[in-house]
């Protein structure tokens, strides 16, 4: 299990950088947006990316966001 929850940080990391610095299409992006959706279990995974509280470089900001992500445990109502 541990394996698995790293894989997919990696692929979350890769995904968000993706976004951020490639020339990707609209399309791509909704890709990759559903993508995201789907691994993060935290529904506010991006705006810890792209509106920190903090101001560090991208890479440690998507790493902090990212282990706050998968942090989050939803409440069942």
């Amino acid at each position: 299990m541990p394996d698995e929850i790293a894989d997919t940080k990696r692929r979350v990391r890769a995904l968000t950088l993706r976004l951020i610095y490639d020339n990707i299409t609209d399309h791509e992006r909704k890709l990759i947006g559903e993508e995201l959706y789907k691994l993060v279990p935290d529904p506010e995974y991006m705006d810890y990316v792209f509106h920190p509280k903090e101001d560090l470089p991208i890479s440690d900001t998507i790493d902090k966001a990212i282990e706050k992500a998968f942090q989050y445990k939803p409440i069942a109502l």
